[in-house]
């Protein structure tokens, strides 16, 4: 619209799912005077509204998807990882639902989808022909002649529309136990590792090249199935599991929701939260997806993504509104365990946190069992006694011998990042005293390891053995959704030696994951 000394203003939104590209088209047309201008933003899961960056732009066209706006019951997260381990009403009511709505959406498209038109004289017959192709690819395998019949065929004998023959079809398929329930369906050994690729990498169906590999039997060759599994790995839905897992294990939602003393730290909002989530995922995105991808540069880079929001609240010199990756930046930097994302996450309102900081490193990065801390002991304020520093009020609180069970691994990890503030700016003093970051922390093993700061910490995390393995145990409970100590007794290990051959790339170790579950079922050597 057009309208003299007015601004008129149009808005349009839409949701998108993570991980899959969304088409986008935007025509305009402004003429003579005054030109007109477009705002293109998005607001992610625990972030503000901004432009959409170019690096999540791509000239590509995507292929149109079906998401049901269905909302599903939670998934069990009990063993460590979210699994669906029981069948709920809630559940079967919500299965119901997606299907009645995926049915309604394809029948919507349903001459496109089947390649022809309604009054075309074999419609009918490219109409059946995708029905076959749609149930063959919702239980990933080739149907039989019983299949088709019970499927597909006895619907398009029936004197109803085109359109209510697919949409029984498709109801059919998407309530069977062979597509909500995959383990129960039996495949060819092609088919199967192309089920479970998809389910591991994507958590998703095989693609129509997995789906052509196995239809030809060439999944069961073990450098086939590694050139896909690499294929896949580098897949845009691929690298989103990677990014939730990295959220999930460094317990991102607690740093995106947490709220500072105004008093004291008048500047540190929401807007500050958000880049500085983007900071972290930046960082991670160096660090798995580039070719020199090492794992110990989780703890070792000392670069940091930097924009001007938050380089004015660090004091940090940056040039544009983007973000900038500096090296050193801030000092005293050493991967995950300084970034002021977490440290900050980590943290009270107004005071730093060793005991939150600690517990952090030893249950996510460790892997060590802690006991849960009786509820109705409450942290030490400064009001105990305003001359004490965070660290001496956490000594004095946990000195006794039934406290000491667990804090004496909590404490060393969490005294060795005291340098951070509750907004994880670097400080060398606390109240006017040189702020103690010594201490001696006693591995599992009985091993000392002498502390003296955040980056000893980060050297110790980094070379530890047992530190490798919980991060492989962690990463491979998150894609196949089950223990690694359930599918072979020695397998940890085999993972970890072919993980320190790889010079710890996280890629690689991503697809020899994706290859544990077919070896075992006896389906790749």
């Amino acid at each position: 619209g057009v309208r003299s000394d007015e601004i008129v203003e149009h808005r349009a939104s839409m949701f998108l799912i993570g991980g899959r590209p969304v088409g986008l088209s935007l025509y305009l047309f402004s003429y003579p005077q005054p030109p007109a201008k477009v705002r293109l933003s998005w607001k992610r899961p625990n972030g503000i509204v901004e432009v959409i960056p170019e690096s999540s732009l791509i000239p590509v066209s995507p292929r149109e998807i079906c998401i049901c706006s269905t909302v599903f019951p939670a998934d069990d997260a009990s063993y460590g990882f979210e699994r669906g381990i029981s069948v709920s009403e809630q559940w079967d009511q919500a299965t119901t639902d997606a299907a009645i709505e995926t049915a309604e959406w394809v029948s919507q498209r349903v001459w496109k989808l089947a390649g022809t038109r309604e009054n075309d004289k074999d419609a009918s017959i490219k109409l059946r022909n995708y029905c076959y192709q749609f149930v063959g690819r919702a239980f990933a395998t080739k149907l039989s002649k019983d299949d088709r019949e019970f499927f597909v065929d006895r619907h398009f004998e029936q004197e109803i529309s085109q359109k209510d023959k697919l949409k029984r079809v498709v109801l059919l398929a998407l309530k069977s136990p062979r597509f909500l329930y995959p383990v129960i369906q039996s495949r060819r050994r092609s088919e199967e590792v192309a089920r479970n690729l998809a389910l591991t990498l994507w958590d998703s169906l095989p693609d129509k090249r997995l789906y052509q590999l196995a239809d030809k039997g060439q999944l069961v060759e073990p450098k086939m199935v590694e050139r896909e599994s690499r294929r896949m790995v580098r897949d845009m839905r691929s690298r989103q599991k990677m990014k939730m897992f990295f959220l999930d294990w460094l317990k991102a939602e607690r740093a995106a929701s947490s709220a500072k003393d105004k008093a004291a730290y008048p500047d540190f909002d929401y807007e500050l939260v958000s880049d500085l989530q983007t900071s972290l995922l930046l960082y991670l995105n160096d660090v798995v997806w580039t070719d020199n991808s090492d794992y110990r540069q989780l703890f070792l880079a000392d670069y940091l993504y930097v924009n001007k929001r938050i380089g004015d609240f660090y004091g940090i010199s940056v040039h544009g509104h983007g973000f900038d990756k500096i090296s050193g930046a801030l000092g005293n930097r050493s991967g995950v365990v300084t970034h002021p994302f977490l440290m900050s996450g980590l943290a009270y309102s107004k005071d730093s946190s060793p005991i939150h900081r600690g517990v952090f490193i030893a249950k996510q990065i460790l892997g060590v069992s802690l006991r849960q801390p009786p509820e109705d002991v409450k942290p030490l304020t400064e009001e105990f006694n305003p001359k004490m520093t965070t660290r001496e009020r956490v000594e004095h609180q946990t000195k006794e011998i039934g406290c000491m069970s667990c804090h004496q691994v909590i404490n060393p990890l969490g005294f060795s990042l005291e340098n951070y503030d509750a907004v994880g700016r670097f400080r060398t003093h606390e109240k006017s005293q040189p702020i103690d970051v010594t201490s001696v922390y006693t591995t599992p093993e009985g091993d000392e390891v002498e502390i003296r700061g955040a980056r000893d910490l980060a050297l110790f995390l980094a070379s530890s053995e047992r530190v490798q393995k919980s991060f492989i145990r962690q990463l491979f409970n998150y894609y196949t959704k089950q223990s690694i100590d359930a599918v072979g007794v020695n397998e940890i290990n085999e993972l970890h030696r072919k993980f320190k051959e790889s010079n710890f790339n996280i890629e690689k170790l991503l697809v020899e994951i994706s290859l544990v579950p077919m070896k075992y079922e006896g389906q790749v050597d």
